[in-house]
């Protein structure tokens, strides 16, 4: 039998940082990597130095995907009476020597940025980090990926997607998106 999901909760600048492992299945988490793997990415530079690998999600059709439906529950246990509602979705992959650039806050208080650590497979000593900053920048946590974790936080927090370190060949591949409590 399967144990049961582990839910390992932690506050910043008060507002709660939810991280679950063992919410789906091993066979789910891989089938899932393997199709994102495939998946065609779109480099995103526009006007800026540097790339991003990244593939939007119809946010209709992903509304409907296993993996938000799976952590809308988990989110509804911890906080009966809250619907969420999808606002975006996309897929990115990151490679050793990317350069991700801070994310600054797009949305008010009541989004919520979710994150699924895709890979299968991740060694400790491939890092790959999150970084979530407080509103001073005075301190952080850092969440290290792990196949099928999902990470939920404000969606107005500053963030860094780690990348994986030069002791792995593969990419880090994370499902990024955000959702309205209602």
């Amino acid at each position: 039998m399967d144990s049961p999901p582990s839910l390992h909760r932690h506050v910043q600048d008060g507002s709660d940082v939810l991280i679950w492992d063992g919410l789906f299945s091993p066979d789910f988490v891989t089938s899932l990597y393997k199709t994102l793997n495939n998946t065609e990415y779109d480099s995103l530079s526009g006007d800026q130095a540097y790339r991003s690998w990244v593939c939007p999600f119809d946010v209709e059709d992903f509304s409907g995907h296993p993996l938000f439906q799976r952590t809308c529950e988990a989110f509804a246990e911890e906080h009966p009476g809250l619907q969420p509602k999808c606002l975006s979705a996309k897929a990115q992959v990151l490679t050793f020597g990317d350069f991700v650039p801070l994310q600054a806050p797009l949305y008010d208080s009541d989004v919520r940025s979710v994150l699924y650590f895709a890979n299968s497979e991740w060694r400790e000593e491939w890092a790959a980090e999150t970084i979530l900053f407080s509103k001073d920048q005075g301190g952080a946590l850092a969440i290290p990926p792990k196949p099928g974790r999902v990470a939920l936080f404000q969606a107005n927090q500053t963030r860094r997607l780690g990348v994986p370190s030069r002791l792995t060949h593969l990419t880090s591949v994370v499902v990024q998106f955000e959702v309205e409590m209602q």
